[in-house]
C-alpha cells in the first residue's frame, strides 16, 4: 500500500491551503491512498499510531486474522 504524510506547520491555516487540501484529499480518496496529515502538537508516539493504523488498514482482511468469503487462506 502506499500512504501519503504530510506535515502541517504553523503557516497550514494561511490564504487557501483549505482548498487545497480538500482537492488533495479528495484525489487522493479516489486513488485508495491513504493520507497521514501531521500537526506540530503530534508526539512521535502520535505519528507512529498514524502510521500503524494506516499499515493495518491497508493490509488484505485475512492478514489480519479475518476469515473472507473464499474461507482461509492455503497454507
Amino acid at each position: 500500500g502506499v500512504a501519503a504524510i504530510e506535515f502541517q506547520g504553523a503557516g497550514h491555516h494561511k490564504n487557501d491551503a483549505a482548498a487545497r487540501d480538500a482537492v488533495k484529499r479528495e484525489a487522493l480518496r479516489r486513488a485508495n491512498i491513504a493520507f497521514i496529515e501531521v500537526f506540530e502538537h503530534h508526539s512521535e508516539d502520535d505519528i507512529r499510531a498514524m502510521v500503524s493504523g494506516a499499515i493495518e488498514r491497508a493490509r488484505p482482511v485475512q492478514s489480519r486474522g479475518s476469515i473472507s468469503l473464499a474461507g482461509p487462506a492455503p497454507a
